[in-house]
């Protein structure tokens, strides 16, 4: 699939990672991550951008790290949209599962 959704649940805290494969210009935008519960709402928001690499940027295969809202160059030269997955830590929720 295009987009894949996986999250790591770890006590009160849950990590949640969107992977967008054959990223592309359609891809860039704002993403929202929302969790609800019945003891409240907790809300992510991260803004992808399309950022040229330096041509001294380290190989690092067909990958790209985005965390905060910042990219790490994955590889070469050229841009974001050059490489061919995206993996995204969307949205980092704390406090918000109930223990079962």
């Amino acid at each position: 699939p295009k987009y894949t959704i996986t999250e790591e649940k770890l006590s009160y805290q849950v990590t949640m990672w969107l992977t967008i494969r054959q990223f592309s210009r359609n891809d860039i935008g704002t993403y929202n991550c929302v969790s609800t519960n019945s003891l409240g709402k907790s809300e992510g928001t991260l803004r992808l951008y399309e950022i040229k690499l330096n041509s001294y940027a380290e190989d690092f295969g067909n990958q790209i790290s985005v965390a905060g809202g910042l990219t790490e160059a994955a590889k070469g030269s050229g841009s974001v949209l050059e490489q061919r997955t995206l993996t995204v830590v969307l949205c980092y929720v704390f406090a918000l599962l109930l223990l079962s």
